[in-house]
């Protein structure tokens, strides 16, 4: 075989070999895709063996193979996360955490945006990191997130800027130019575990989380039909401030400014120079009393005389 020949077999074994690392990419990819569209629960190590097959094969993949199913591989190294936190592994799964975040990061991807369901996605992720950090004694996403998540007290604090103004499509009255939509959540440890509370939807004043949460004007929030209410915060600077419940038959809520006092009932006026005497005998009266009283006396005495 000359030099040209063996050339030719080389490039051919080569395209080979990359055609064959595509395939069994996507075929590690469409395994644990059908995994994810099944609605009885996969068994965690039958997941473990899938994803960990996937992860061998993107490293084998190409360069233009990664960047075109990069996002075909976004939340396998979470849910691995959670599989290991699980099991009570937690420095793998914070390792796995890592890894997602650069993963995310390298291919134009945003952790806290990753789902469609973006807010039911951000709570998992959040109550992961919140169990992760506790027991490993450090956050796995220390600057490697564009949210605030922040030790508070005996647990945790999270907050996201939103992209835009509306909440689940439905749009938020009244957003200034200056404002933004902020997504609050307090984690705290329940059971072993660190569970969030339910999401408080924030307007803030544009600028770096966590410096504004303490700046909120108004919170955002939804009564048992789906209605949108918006609270106005008791006063700026407040971290946590409670909104008056909102009124059945309103469309917004009443803000914190105490209503003006109800009227007292209206009192006797005193009386004026110019109304008349409050004596039961009015002055007419006694003028011609006077006056008749004089004419009889003024008779008595000209017949006397």
């Amino acid at each position: 075989m000359n030099l040209s020949q063996a050339a030719t077999a080389a490039f051919v074994i080569g395209l080979f070999q990359v055609a064959s690392a595509q395939d069994d990419l996507i075929q590690s990819i469409q395994r644990l895709g059908a995994m994810h569209k099944t609605d009885a629960t996969f068994e965690p190590a039958e997941y473990m063996s899938a994803s960990g097959q996937a992860l061998r094969d993107w490293s084998a993949a190409s360069q233009e193979d990664r960047t075109r199913f990069s996002s075909k591989m976004f939340l396998v190294h979470f849910r691995r996360a959670e599989i290991l936190a699980s099991s009570g592994d937690f420095e793998a799964a914070a390792e796995e955490l890592k890894a997602e975040a650069l993963l995310q990061s390298d291919f134009g991807g945003r952790l806290e945006y990753a789902t469609k369901r973006s807010d039911t996605f951000f709570e998992r992720l959040i109550q992961l990191q919140a169990q992760l950090t506790a027991e490993t004694g450090s956050d796995p996403l220390a600057g490697r997130v564009g949210y605030s998540f922040e030790k508070d007290g005996e647990g945790f604090t999270a907050a996201r800027l939103e992209l835009g103004d509306d909440i689940a499509g439905i749009t938020v009255p009244e957003i200034g130019a200056d404002e933004t939509l902020v997504l609050v959540h307090r984690l705290n440890r329940q059971g072993g575990r660190f569970v969030a509370t339910p999401s408080r939807w924030l307007v803030v004043p544009k600028g770096r989380l966590p410096d504004v949460l303490k700046q909120a004007t108004r919170e955002v929030a939804f009564d048992s039909s789906g209605k949108m209410m918006v609270h106005r915060l008791q006063a700026q600077g407040e971290s946590s401030p409670k909104a008056n419940p909102p009124a059945a038959n309103n469309t917004q809520a009443p803000s914190f400014v105490q209503p003006p006092a109800p009227k007292k009932a209206l009192e006797a006026k005193p009386a004026t120079p110019s109304e008349e005497p409050t004596s039961s005998t009015p002055w007419s009266v006694v003028a011609v009393l006077i006056v008749t009283a004089t004419g009889l006396l003024w008779l008595v005495l000209k017949k006397r005389k």
